[in-house]
């Protein structure tokens, strides 16, 4: 049976509330006054301690948020992309964080949301780097069997494409990396729109190596031979197609137009 957590939600935000600067024992007594509850000044020390919470000087790099924002980031994370708690948060405090910030923030605070297939920045794979050719686990194998070329959530490998594919649930349920890079500091991919690579490197899945384009500037990037292996020239070319593709719109609807009026 788990260990009963000392505090429950909001009893924990509002502690974070009041720390700054009040010894433990204070902390406690405040505590007991709001809650109707008994604890101690050691408890609260355990609990400032297991929780990173810290009652001194805050370190500058510990005041992105204050007591009430960090309440607020705390309540909204749990299911959200990272741009959407950005989103959320500045629209609610008046902020501009960026989505790194929110990303660093949630690492150094320890913050999960809890968003399927995504993996911590430093992951390595136990077989990272692996070329596998052809289906991945395409086998069949009895309930409770488990196969001699098992994969374990969270491996990384590099298909002969070019690709790299990481496993994000069990049985066989695999993603390429560079979609759920995107997906950690934009949210997920619209219909009709794919990830390129400004390098034309496959494996470079750095999210400044990475752009979203729709598959008719896909089309066009191709046609026009805008792809290289220049990150700044391919993002000219981006630019390029956008316009190309705008512009082939506007022509059809107008064909589209005339035709209708006779």
């Amino acid at each position: 049976m788990g260990r009963r957590k000392l505090l429950n939600n909001e009893q924990d935000c509002f502690l974070r509330t009041i720390v700054s600067g009040t010894r433990s024992e204070d902390v406690a007594k405040i505590m007991n006054e709001r809650f109707g509850l008994q604890l101690t000044g050691a408890q609260i020390k355990n609990y400032k301690s297991h929780n990173d919470i810290k009652s001194g000087k805050v370190k500058q790099r510990q005041t992105l948020l204050t007591p009430e924002q960090d309440c607020f980031f705390r309540k909204i994370a749990k299911g959200k992309w990272n741009v959407d708690i950005a989103k959320s948060i500045n629209d609610k405090f008046g902020l501009n964080l960026q989505v790194k910030q929110i990303i660093t923030y949630k690492k150094n605070h320890h913050i999960q949301s809890s968003i399927p297939g995504r993996f911590p920045k430093g992951h390595i794979p136990a077989n990272k780097g692996k070329i596998f050719p052809g289906q991945i686990n395409s086998g069949c194998f009895k309930k409770g069997d488990i196969p001699k070329n098992y994969l374990p959530v969270g491996t990384e490998i590099k298909k002969s494409d070019g690709y790299i594919w990481i496993k994000i649930a069990d049985p066989n349920r695999w993603r390429q990396k560079q979609l759920l890079i995107w997906e950690e500091h934009n949210g997920p991919v619209p219909a009709g729109s794919i990830i390129i690579f400004l390098d034309q490197d496959r494996s470079n899945c750095d999210i400044d190596n990475l752009a979203l384009i729709t598959k008719q500037e896909h089309v066009r990037m191709n046609q026009n031979h805008l792809y290289t292996k220049d990150r700044q020239l391919t993002k000219v070319g981006v630019g390029i197609a956008k316009i190309f593709t705008a512009v082939g719109k506007r022509k059809k609807t107008k064909a589209m137009m005339k035709c209708l009026n006779g």
